[in-house]
């Protein structure tokens, strides 16, 4: 790879990052997670977090459900039923 094509990808990612932290403070600040009272240190922390992963929170509703409900993946699900099929032949 060249120099000029390992740098538009970086610029890429840059710019992607600087757009999913403005598109996130955007969101929080509309479901008032975020207001004016919050320092912004506190703020762009939350923000900076929530851009990596999208999820608000961790709790067992917002969760993953296999960690909290011991539900099976749509993998899991898709290989039981045709386990289950072969079965029946």
């Amino acid at each position: 790879m060249s120099n000029e094509q390992e740098k538009s990808k970086r610029q890429r990612r840059f710019l992607e990052k600087e757009t999913n932290v403005k598109r996130w403070n955007k969101k929080l600040r509309s479901n008032n997670w975020i207001d004016d009272t919050t320092p912004p240190d506190v703020a762009n922390k939350n923000i900076k977090r929530h851009v990596n992963h999208g999820k608000l929170c961790s709790c067992w509703m917002c969760g993953n459900p296999r960690k909290y409900h011991n539900e099976l993946t749509m993998q899991e699900i898709k290989f039981k039923l045709k386990e289950d099929d072969y079965e029946g032949i």
